[in-house]
Parts: C-alpha cells; sequence; structure tokens
C-alpha cells in the first residue's frame, strides 16, 4: 500500500520521506473524534503499521486545537452516528476483522488508542492546541509528545459525568504517581504546555510558529533510523511494564539476536569503523 496525499473524513494524510503526517481536521468542533474520522484514523494506522515505507508517524491537528476529545454538542444530540461514545452502532470498518463484526463491537476510541499501542514505529504527538479528554488520550498513547507553548492539556472527562476511558487511566498514573493523577482526573482542569513539560508529560514546548518544523525534523531523524530496533525497544518498553526485572531482561537478550543479525547492524558497524554515519534502511 502506498500512502496518497489527500484528504479523508475530517483527516488529512501525507507521507514524505518515511513521515507520516496525520492530521486533524475538523476545527469547527475543535477536532473532536467523530466515528467517520475515527474509522479513517483506524485504517490509516494499519495500514501504516504494515507499509515499509512508513516509518514515523506525526499526528497534529488545524485551526487552534489538537482534539477535544468527543463532541459534546454531539453527545446531547443524543443516539446517531456521532452521538453519545456509548450509543454507537457496529460500523463494517475495511479493517475490522470478523471476530469483531461477529461481537458487533463498535466504533470507539477504543480502537484508534490499540492501533496506536501496536504500532511498532515511533510516534509523534505535535499538540498544536488544546489536547483535552480523549484528545489528552490521543497524545498519550504516542510515543513522544512536543507541544506549543500556547497548547493547553487537561483530563477532563469529569466535567461531563465521565470517567477516563480512553486511556488517561492507565497512563497518568504510571507518569506522575497515583496523587497527582487522581488529581488531575478528578478536577478535570486545564493546565498549560510549560506545566505538562514540568509534569513530565511532554517532552518538549516549542514556539507555536516552530512546532510543525520541529515536529518534522525529529519525525526526520526517526525515519532515518533503526526500524527494527525502533520497534523491537518499544515492544520490549511496553511489556516491561508488566513484567520483573529478570523477565524483561531475558526478553531483552531474546531481541539481541534478532538485531545483531539485521542488515542495519551489520552496516552500522561498517560506518563506524570507516568514521560515516550510517545508513539505515529499516531491515
Amino acid at each position: 500500500m502506498q500512502f496518497q496525499t489527500g484528504s479523508y473524513h475530517q483527516l488529512q494524510a501525507h507521507l514524505e520521506d518515511g513521515v507520516l503526517t496525520l492530521t486533524l481536521d475538523n476545527p469547527e468542533a475543535r477536532n473532536a473524534l467523530t466515528v467517520p474520522m475515527m474509522e479513517d484514523l483506524r485504517l490509516l494506522l494499519d495500514c501504516a503499521r504494515v507499509d515499509p515505507e512508513v516509518r514515523c508517524l506525526v499526528i497534529t491537528g488545524t485551526g487552534k486545537s489538537f482534539c477535544a476529545g468527543g463532541d459534546v454538542r454531539k453527545m446531547a444530540e443524543g443516539a446517531g452516528a456521532a452521538g453519545h461514545p456509548m450509543n454507537r452502532p457496529t460500523w463494517n470498518v475495511p479493517t475490522m476483522p470478523a471476530s469483531e463484526r461477529l461481537e458487533q463491537q463498535q466504533v470507539t476510541g477504543l480502537r484508534v488508542m490499540r492501533a496506536l499501542w501496536e504500532l511498532e514505529k515511533p510516534s509523534i504527538a505535535a499538540i498544536n492546541g488544546d489536547a483535552v479528554a480523549a484528545g489528552l488520550d490521543l497524545a498519550l498513547v504516542c510515543d513522544l509528545r512536543l507541544a506549543a507553548d500556547t497548547a493547553r492539556l487537561g483530563c477532563t472527562y469529569t466535567r461531563v459525568g465521565l470517567i477516563p476511558f480512553d486511556g488517561a487511566m492507565w497512563w497518568l498514573p504510571r507518569l506522575l504517581g497515583m496523587g497527582k493523577a487522581l488529581e488531575l482526573m478528578y478536577l478535570g482542569d486545564l493546565f498549560s504546555a510549560a506545566e505538562a513539560l514540568q509534569l513530565g508529560l511532554v517532552n518538549r514546548v516549542v514556539p507555536a510558529t516552530e512546532l510543525a518544523a520541529s515536529a518534522a525534523q525529529l519525525a526526520r531523524r526517526l525515519a532515518t533510523g533503526p526500524a527494527v530496533a525502533y520497534g523491537l525497544t518499544k515492544h520490549i518498553a511496553q511489556r516491561s511494564l508488566q513484567l520483573d526485572f529478570p523477565d524483561a531482561l531475558n526478553l531483552a537478550y531474546t531481541a539481541k539476536d534478532v538485531v545483531y543479525a539485521t542488515e542495519d547492524h551489520k552496516n552500522a558497524v561498517a560506518a563506524f569503523l570507516a568514521k560515516r554515519a550510517p545508513e539505515f534502511q529499516g531491515r
């Protein structure tokens, strides 16, 4: 599959130099997640997973928001394709396996968050504006987070009587400790990008006018890196969250034999001895 630059449902996709950039494009609703958008997000993420031309993923938004989570106005309208997240019909998404169809599973953020978690390629959230509720979850499930200095973040589910069901319940205690995580989840307050950096929720904060260029620069660097090593590093790091140290070490040593056999490792060693920069091919 070769990605084509173009428009999808409230979404723009662009592939260049190994970097797939997905831009949420529903600024009138602050880039809130809708069922059609999530359908195409999942489809594109599934394609990115198997396309060797995609070496790094960037997710960002248009306008003043990164992603406002669910569309509260649509929730108020009740049922329907873009209605309340707990009242969505089954959708025949092209990548939905038979087991999910038979179970009549619904299209929710769960499918998108899991696809991002399972993507064994580097992913970057370029947080151009407000990232709240499921929008914050979307940023947290990416590997790295760059935020514009004007961005605000917040786990705002409780403001509409909900719980953080798209990932924050898992991420925040691990990143912040239980006390601070519960404070953010209970109160639902917005906090600045600078505060997010201090808390360790984002990796870097840059001027808003420099965000796109900074994210692109980082993504291009990752896209030219050792893809097999990156994928194994991400997989083992994720597994290590549930393993004790000896088991995690054993898993890493198993993966060591895999990367030793890659062409990228052999070429990098040769480049090191020749005192030149390595050129990784992703195999």
